[in-house]
C-alpha cells in the first residue's frame, strides 16, 4: 500500500495571516521530517473546515481514495471528523489528533471556540445537503 498526503488550508483570519497558505507550511514541515515531495497531492487551499472537506472531496474522488487518515489539531478533531464524515460518507476516516503545544489558557480558549463552532457546523451541514 502506498500513502499520499493532501494538505489543506489557505488563509484565514483565525488560523493563518501570513503570506503563504497554511498547506504550504504543513507540507514544508512534513518534508523537513523526511517526507518526499512526490507523495503530496496539490493542496486544497481552503479557508475553513467545511471548505477543507468540500475541496478535498473531488481530489480524493479523482484519485479513487476511499480511506483517509484525517490529521488535525487534537482540540479540532471532533469538528473535522463531523464535517468530513458528512461531506464524504463513503470514505473511511481514521482520525488522528495532533497534540498542539500551547498554554492551558490558549487550549481552554480554543476548546470553547470549538464547542461554539460545532453548533454552527451542524447547521451549516444541514444547509449544504442539497449541494452534495
Amino acid at each position: 500500500m502506498s500513502c499520499r498526503i493532501l494538505c489543506t488550508g489557505g488563509f484565514g483570519e483565525h488560523f493563518n495571516t501570513t503570506t503563504k497558505p497554511h498547506a504550504h507550511y504543513c507540507q514544508q514541515y512534513l518534508q523537513s521530517k523526511g517526507i518526499g515531495r512526490n507523495v503530496f497531492y496539490q493542496p486544497a487551499l481552503s479557508r475553513y473546515t467545511l471548505e477543507d472537506a468540500l475541496l478535498a472531496k473531488p481530489i480524493l474522488a479523482h484519485h479513487k481514495i476511499d480511506h483517509i487518515i484525517l490529521v488535525t489539531s487534537d482540540f479540532h478533531l471532533e469538528r473535522a471528523l463531523l464535517v468530513f464524515s458528512h461531506v464524504m460518507p463513503d470514505v473511511v476516516l481514521s482520525p488522528q489528533g495532533a497534540k498542539s503545544p500551547m498554554s492551558e489558557n490558549e487550549r481552554d480558549a480554543l476548546i470553547a471556540h470549538e464547542k461554539t463552532a460545532l453548533i454552527r457546523e451542524r447547521d451549516n451541514l444541514k444547509n449544504i445537503d442539497n449541494c452534495l
